[in-house]
């Protein structure tokens, strides 16, 4: 095996974790919390138990006296809300395109 020189050992900085790049998504954060801030109180509610207390949707319809569906349909209504509010401020796919 051969020895590095000097250069090839140096350690890079990580363009993607730069000062810069947190800052973008400090600030994507932001927006998405103020969007979820703006939903309606159950929407806002079963949108938190999931994306930031990672319930299931089982647990969350426990949780909250809902019947699954309802939960579902929550969510999905959500989703929507939060999409829509951020759509041209974020580059978000639309809910039916494929990466």
């Amino acid at each position: 095996m051969q020895a590095l020189a000097p250069f090839q050992a140096e350690a890079q900085p990580d363009a993607a974790q730069g000062p810069g790049r947190r800052a973008i998504v400090r600030e994507e954060h932001a927006l998405v919390l103020e969007a979820v801030a703006a939903l309606p109180a159950n929407q806002q509610e079963a949108f938190r138990l999931k994306f930031e207390h990672g319930l299931t949707y089982r647990d969350i319809s426990r949780v909250m006296n809902m019947p699954l569906s309802t939960v579902n349909y929550t969510i999905a209504q959500a989703l929507n809300a939060v999409r829509t509010r951020l759509r041209g401020t974020l580059d978000l796919p639309r809910a039916n395109e494929k990466d």
